[in-house]
């Protein structure tokens, strides 16, 4: 028998990184880059996603809640593949986290 893919819920940012809720999704994009690919702290690379499954792609709201505002496909996280290169990094300081 066959199962159907997971889902998760993927946060952007730290919990003291908190977004208004009025901010543009567009926005959110542009800064985070989640268009293309979501990060994950070097120490914490995702072991459960699998090909296949959905991200639901979040932030925490300011002063509390969530913002649900995009899904993307998953596939297994591979050694040192998608890693930040320093080019991403010029342009998004915070991905060397």
């Amino acid at each position: 028998m066959e199962f159907a893919n997971q889902a998760f819920l993927k946060f952007l940012g730290t919990s003291a990184e908190r977004t208004p809720r009025d901010v543009r999704i567009a926005d959110m994009v542009a800064e985070s880059g989640c268009a293309w690919a979501c990060t994950y702290p070097t120490a914490q690379r995702p072991q459960q996603i699998e090909d296949g499954d959905v991200l639901y792609i979040a932030r925490i709201a300011a002063p509390d809640g969530i913002l649900i505002f995009g899904y993307a496909t998953g596939w297994r996280h591979c050694g040192d593949e998608g890693v930040a290169t320093k080019e991403e990094i010029a342009v998004r300081p915070w991905k060397s986290r």
